[in-house]
Formats: C-alpha cells, structure tokens, sequence
C-alpha cells in the first residue's frame, strides 16, 4: 500500500520540497490544498490529483481524505493550525520552517508531537541532513573545539524595515484571501506582498529574517552543542519600524543554560541585515563569510559555513588538519518517509524518530522566535522560564503578550 501524502500549501517552497518527498519509491500524493486555485491546479496535474481532491480549506481536505501524512509549506502563520490539525487525527507531519509563527505555538506542537508518539514528525531543514551540517554537529559533539563558550552566527539577508507605501486591492478571483488570511488578522490584499513573494517581512503571516534563516544556521551549531534551554535573550539594535514589519538589521543575544561539552553557560549572538560579528572573530580567510556561524571554544574556533564543510583553527590562528571523518549526506525528505513507514530508525539523536523531530525542532524555533519578541524592547534583558515557556521580571508582561501571535479569530493552539 502507498504512503499516501496531502499537500497543504503548492507555492515556491512546495516547488522544492515536494519533488523530493515524492522520489520515493512508496510516497502517492492524494490530495493537494492551497487557497490559490492555480497552485492546486499545477500541483493537481504535476501529480496526477483528480480535481475531486483538490481543496482551498486544509481543514475539508483532513476531514474527507483518506491520507497518511501532510506535508505543509503555507506562509508562517498557518504552520501551526495545519500541523496541530494533522497530528490531531494521527496523521504523520512534515512542516516546513519556521516550526511556527509563535513562541507558544512551538511549545503546542513539541507537546502534541509527543500526545500522538507514532506519529513521524518533521521539521523542514532539509540542509540538517548534508553532509557539511553533519560533519559540523559531529564534529562538535566529538569535543574538537574543548568546552563551548560562545557562539556568533549571523546571515546578509534582512526581511525587515518599511516598504514602500502601496494600497490595498482586491485579490484575484483565483485567490480566496480569507482562506490565505487563515487564523491571522485580516488585511487588505497587496499584490506581490503578501501572495506570492514578500509575506515574510510581514508579521502577520511570516517571521522575518530569524524565521527564515536561524532555523537553518542555529540548527548544527546547537545540534552539535546540544543547547536547548534559553535562560534570557536581549535585543541590541532597532524595534520594529512599526506593528506590521520587522527590522532590517538585528544583533539578538541569547544567554543558555550549558550542558556537557560547554561552560556553565553560553552566549548566543545572532546578526542579520547589515550587521555582522567583529571581524577579529573570524579567521582571516573568512572575514568575508556572509552566512554562517563561528563557534568559540577552549582550542579554537570552528567556522561553519552555510552549505560548505566546516573547518577548525586553533587558538593561534593555524589551521587544524587532523580532524574526525567527514560524515555523509542523507536525504533529509526520504528519512521521514522510512520513520513513518517504520523502516529506519531515523538519524536523530532519538531512537525512532526523524533528525528533526518537533521534539528537536521545537525548542530550536522556541529559541529563534524569541528574538523577534525581543526586539520589541531593545536593550532589556528578558529573563525566560523554558519549563514554563512564559517571561519573568522586568518587561515580561509585554514579552508574555507576544508568546502567542495576534489571532483573527478564536483560536488557542495550546488548547488545539
């Protein structure tokens, strides 16, 4: 019997993803879901989908079709209410990154991952499964750099600052906009902003820069660490230019609770947009790296740069030769499939469970989206209770408030 997959979301992300889900040999995609009708119809021929299992609404396709697993790839704010809806009914989730658009949304879909345990779940950092990312987390893990201190990572994107004034249109009569605006606020359609294109600079339906790519750059550096728990995070550049956008630039520090191979705890810098970690961070051969991570420890600095092979130079600046083993690339997509149809055990640090599970992945997009909360009070150090997953002390009201995204209608993940 197949493992038959619904798509919910066909834009540019599905573009990528899906065509490598559905190289496997088992996978049959039954049904497709997007509020755009040509997107369903592209993906609906592409594949074979008779028009009867084509939806707008995720939820009538969950409720009437006959499938294994959801794969979702819709804009940030729908993430949650599709993968809490597809883990509800036992089904298998693969959900693109971010994990979510909430703090508190990440914490709903680690807990409802582990109320329906055989249930494969997956979170969408397909470069967790290269080669290069793999060697860096084992690398790391292995104890190359001695006890971690610090960590800078950072990315030349900025999905932030203030577009250029456009007024709102009606959306096409292939779009249906309320369906597109999903548990999110409604606002007025603005062509080539929020569908397609741009919707990730826009608080309402993305998470700017950090959502985008801290996900994938924090994922080996914390991996290979086994950092999981923030202790505070502060802020040292720009608030948001206004309710409806992020920042171009940020430099976000997070202080963690350390673990075996680190000190007793350790900061963690992030920096996008125009900003960058001191130049005297970096070796000199990379002073010119525009997305990666340098992680400091006792022996040397590691640089782990976005899709190439890391490399480790000790602490006088030579670089270091003998080194662990490679390690090979995985298919990150395929990898879920053999979990759900229980072939492999997965190559996560879980026996049985996919390298990203929501039980990794979770607390990793806890982390990232915390940033964007604390650029709303720049220069205040927020203390966090991670067992709690709620702010204490000075600023937590405001910072507690944002745990959750603005709603357009009542809707509680953490009840979902």
């Amino acid at each position: 019997m197949p493992f038959r997959l619904a798509l919910v979301g066909c834009g540019g992300q599905a573009g990528g993803d899906v065509p490598n889900i559905a190289s496997h040999k088992e996978v049959k995609i039954v049904a497709v879901c997007d509020p755009d009708k040509g997107a369903q119809a592209r993906f609906g021929e592409r594949y074979g989908v008779p028009e009867s299992a084509r939806f707008a609404d995720y939820t009538k396709l969950l409720n009437t079709v006959e499938c294994d697993a959801v794969f979702c790839a819709t804009p940030d704010h729908m993430h949650a209410a599709v993968g809490l809806k597809a883990l509800s009914l036992g089904r298998h989730a693969y959900v693109q990154k971010p994990l979510t658009r909430g703090v508190g949304e990440a914490r709903a879909m680690r807990l409802a991952a582990e109320k329906h345990p055989k249930s494969a779940t997956q979170m969408g950092i397909q470069i967790h499964g290269e080669g290069s990312y793999r060697t860096a987390m084992a690398w790391l893990q292995a104890g190359v750099l001695g006890n971690i201190q610090e960590i800078h990572s950072f990315c030349g994107k900025g999905w932030g600052g203030v577009p250029a004034p456009r007024m709102a249109e009606p959306p096409p009569a292939n779009l249906d906009w309320n369906l597109y605006c999903g548990v999110s606020r409604k606002v007025g359609f603005i062509p080539q902003e929020f569908h397609p294109g741009n919707w990730r600079r826009w608080q309402n339906f993305g998470t700017g820069t950090l959502g985008d790519m801290a996900c994938h750059i924090l994922d080996p550096v914390l991996a290979g660490t086994r950092l999981t728990t923030p202790l505070s995070v502060v802020s040292h550049l720009e608030a948001p230019p206004n309710v409806l956008n992020y920042p171009y630039n940020a430099h976000i520090t997070w202080q963690l609770a350390g673990t075996r191979n680190t000190a007793r705890t350790v900061a963690l810098h992030w920096y996008h947009g125009d900003t960058r970690p001191a130049k005297s961070l970096l070796p000199e051969l990379f002073e010119e790296l525009n997305t990666g991570s340098v992680v400091i420890g006792e022996h040397g600095k590691m640089v782990v740069p976005h899709w190439a092979t890391p490399s480790v130079w000790d602490n006088s600046g030579k670089r270091v030769e003998k080194l662990p083993p490679k390690v090979e690339s995985v298919s990150h997509y395929h990898e879920w499939v053999d979990v759900a149809l229980g072939r492999i055990p997965g190559h996560g640090s879980t026996p049985g469970k996919c390298s990203t599970h929501f039980g990794y992945s979770g607390p990793l997009t806890e982390i990232v989206l915390m940033g964007n909360i604390a650029s709303w009070q720049p220069k205040k150090v927020l203390s966090f209770n991670a067992d709690a997953c709620q702010f204490h002390g000075e600023g937590a009201s405001d910072a507690n408030f944002r745990v959750l995204p603005l709603y357009g209608r009542d809707w509680n993940p953490l009840a979902a």
